[in-house]
C-alpha cells in the first residue's frame, strides 16, 4: 500500500513541473516549424469543401464570388480572405468541393508541412480546405 503523502507529493511535483515541461516542449516544437509567407492581395490556389449544415457547423446556402470568410491555419491567427470562383462556375453549394483562388486582406503565414485550414464565419466552422501554391 502506498503512503498517502507520497502520492500527494508526486501530484504536487508534477503539477508544478508541468507548465515548465510543456512550455519547453512547445518552444522546441515551434523551432522546427517552417512557415511559408503569403502577401496580402496575392491570389493563392486552394481546394475547399463547403460543409452542409449539421448543428453548429456548415452552411445552409451557397456562397458566390467575393465571399469573405476567415481562414484559420494550424497554430496561426485567423485571416480574412476573399474567395474567387473560376468561370464558368458561379457559386459553391454546401457539400461541394471546389478549386478556387484565395485573396487575403493581410499578409499571413502557414506551416509549410500543413497548408490546410478551416473556414470560419463569426467563429463557426463552415468549411475546410488546403492551399495549393
Amino acid at each position: 500500500m502506498e503512503h498517502p503523502l507520497t502520492s500527494k507529493f508526486l501530484f504536487c511535483a508534477l503539477a508544478a513541473a508541468g507548465p515548465l515541461f510543456t512550455s519547453s516542449m512547445a518552444a522546441a516544437a515551434d523551432a522546427k516549424v517552417t512557415l511559408l509567407s503569403f502577401s496580402k492581395g496575392k491570389e493563392v490556389p486552394a481546394s475547399i469543401t463547403l460543409l452542409k449544415r449539421d448543428g453548429k457547423l456548415g452552411r445552409d446556402n451557397p456562397f458566390y464570388e467575393g465571399y469573405r470568410p476567415q481562414l484559420q491555419f494550424v497554430g496561426r491567427p485567423e485571416v480574412t480572405c476573399a474567395i474567387r470562383i473560376p468561370k464558368p462556375q458561379d457559386k459553391v453549394e454546401p457539400g461541394d468541393t471546389a478549386t478556387v483562388g484565395v485573396v487575403c486582406i493581410d499578409d499571413f503565414q502557414a506551416p509549410e508541412k500543413d497548408l490546410s485550414f478551416v473556414m470560419l464565419e463569426g467563429g463557426r466552422k463552415v468549411g475546410e480546405g488546403v492551399l495549393k501554391p
